[in-house]
Parts: C-alpha cells; sequence; structure tokens
C-alpha cells in the first residue's frame, strides 16, 4: 500500500500488469529503514526508566495528556511495590 501511495507501484490496466522501478523502491526503503535503525538505538541510549514511561506512553496511544500518563506511571508504581511487598512474605 505505501509504495502505491508514494508512486512507487501502480497497475497499468492496458496491460494488466504491475509497474514498478526497483531502483527507486530501493532507495525509498532504505532510507525508511535507516530511520528505523537510528530511532531504534537512540532509544536503546535512554535509562530503562525513560524507556518504560515511553512504554506505558505508547499503550495509552497516540494523544494523551501528562495527567493522564501521570496516573497510569503512579498506579503501575503502586502495583509493583505491592508486588514486591507479597515476594518478601512468600
Amino acid at each position: 500500500q505505501m509504495l502505491q501511495d508514494e508512486g512507487l507501484l501502480e497497475f497499468n490496466l492496458g496491460t494488466f500488469r504491475w509497474m514498478f522501478d526497483v531502483e527507486k523502491i530501493e532507495k525509498k526503503t532504505s532510507a525508511a529503514s535507516n530511520v528505523v535503525d537510528l530511532v531504534t538505538s537512540r532509544l536503546k541510549q535512554l535509562s530503562e526508566h525513560l524507556q518504560e514511561l515511553l512504554h506505558i506512553a505508547a499503550c495509552i496511544g497516540s494523544s494523551f495528556d501528562l495527567d493522564t500518563l501521570h496516573m497510569v506511571w503512579t498506579g503501575m508504581r503502586v502495583v509493583e511495590d505491592s508486588r514486591n511487598k507479597l515476594d518478601i512474605y512468600a
């Protein structure tokens, strides 16, 4: 779908064939792959604490306010603390 949206792949109704330029597709997808690698490496450089916070934010959705994030983060800390206390008594 992305290739069609970018104009890199199209179906020719006259010839009933897919039309594409391999070099253009390779350049486009290579750039996307490099961006993913860059973002991934940057995320891995963050502290575990911040990575966990970003994970929670991603689970909430693409749009949220800081109060919601704080509420979820605080709730998760309470649950984790309770689990740790229960492990002590087990």
